[in-house]
């Protein structure tokens, strides 16, 4: 099969960072490899990055997550749920409750859910995948000058692999009620190399089409070496779209043959341990 040699990095890459931004639910592997995660997606972040990544390879997946900011002002749970085992498709859905606390002015605080559901399929096989996503999003803030938010929208996907080396992928994010912050459209573009089983390397560019900032283009670029089957460092380094903001982040991932635990860290650029988040995910290969 053309995509043996990577099995094992399905398992060992793969928790909320990019369009590498806090909107969006990832893994502890996406995170701890700054959130450029679009072009490969071999977990089940791949239900809100890039669906065309759900089915790559025949499995089941479960994946519980927890966030937690050093500070104690913003934590998340999370659930998801993938599927490329029992249809030759991939399908997968996932839920996100986020809770951030007001900051010392009284700003900022608000409560949000999120689910999505999504689907993958083959176009060529063993090489070229297309996927789509619809979400449904609740924002409730703190603030009662703020409006509260809700809605649904909706993802594409694509993911190519030319080789078995490289791979590319490329989504278009929130096509419908897309012209605002809680889910705003973008455009993102990644590109992955992987010349041998224990190192990979990923960038991600991203464009918030929804903000009229000037600068709202960022990046995220993120890598991984596996020193041996059952370990798996990871770093990243980010920046947000429309903030400008610089993110740098790391982990590590502890693999056996039915699931990895994953554990990353996010830290502002020029921040220090106080302004640090941390993220564990537990991945649970059932079939």
């Amino acid at each position: 099969m053309r995509l043996r040699p990577l099995l094992f990095l399905a398992l060992a890459l793969a928790p909320a960072a990019a369009h590498a931004q806090t909107t969006e639910m990832e893994s502890a592997r996406a995170q701890a490899m700054g959130g450029a995660f679009r072009a490969l997606c071999f977990d089940n972040s791949a239900v809100d990055l890039n669906p065309a990544g759900l089915a790559q390879f025949k499995k089941v997946e479960i994946e519980p997550g927890y966030f937690r900011s050093s500070d104690g002002r913003e934590y998340a749970m999370g659930f998801s749920l993938a599927d490329s085992l029992t249809n030759v498709t991939g399908t997968g859905m996932a839920y996100e409750y986020r809770k951030v606390k007001p900051d010392a002015t009284g700003a900022g605080g608000l409560e949000s859910q999120r689910y999505a559901l999504a689907v993958g399929f083959p176009v060529v096989p063993d090489q070229a995948w297309l996927g789509m996503s619809t979400k449904y999003f609740k924002f409730d803030y703190v603030d009662p000058t703020v409006r509260d938010k809700k809605g649904w929208t909706a993802d594409i996907g694509l993911l190519y692999r030319p080789m078995n080396w490289l791979a590319t992928g490329a989504t278009f994010d929130n096509l419908i009620n897309g012209n605002q912050a809680e889910a705003p459209r973008g455009l993102t573009g990644g590109v992955a190399v992987l010349p041998a089983e224990w190192v990979a390397a990923s960038a991600d560019v991203f464009t918030d089409l929804a903000s009229t900032n000037q600068d709202k283009t960022g990046w995220a670029l993120g890598a991984q070496l596996s020193p041996t089957r059952q370990v798996a460092l990871r770093g990243g380094l980010y920046r947000e779209a429309v903030s400008g903001k610089q993110f740098w982040t790391g982990g590590i991932g502890l693999i056996s043959e039915n699931g990895t635990i994953d554990y990353s860290a996010r830290m502002p650029d020029g921040g220090s341990s106080k302004a640090l988040s941390h993220f564990v995910t537990v991945s649970l290969l059932v079939f």
